[in-house]
């Protein structure tokens, strides 16, 4: 094959890959704003989707969380929905997030955050 016909194979290559992506989708991008805050029933867990889903759909969210990254329960949770309140956490103990969006193709990179429910700040602090 002459180098130009290799070229103009090439750039047609270019083009149809742009317009019809052969690829499948892959995972989703991470949940964006993740924030892990203390509420009176335990710990609330708020998140806003993936900036860009550009044939990344999120099916759903998964949610680790526990007093280690060992001991992790995980719940799965809907698409739609943006927040998640956490009942079964002990006050005063310090509790672990893990955050993805998740698809057919697996899971997004995760998100992190540790929050203490129902801690009681003294100030100042007793020696």
């Amino acid at each position: 094959m002459s180098p130009a016909a290799a070229r103009s194979l090439f750039a047609l290559y270019v083009v149809l890959s742009a317009l019809c992506p052969l690829l499948p989708a892959s995972k989703p991008l991470q949940p964006r704003n993740v924030k892990l805050t203390k509420v009176d029933k335990g710990l609330q867990v708020t998140w806003d989707p993936p900036n860009q889903l550009d044939g990344r759909p999120v099916e759903r969210y998964s949610i680790g969380y526990g007093k280690s990254m060992r001991t992790l329960r995980f719940i799965t949770v809907d698409r739609d929905q943006r927040s998640e309140i956490l009942e079964d956490v002990e006050p005063g103990v310090l509790h672990f997030l893990k955050m993805s969006a998740e698809n057919e193709d697996g899971l997004s990179k995760p998100v992190y955050r540790a929050e203490i429910p129902g801690a009681l700040l003294l100030w100042p602090p007793l020696l």
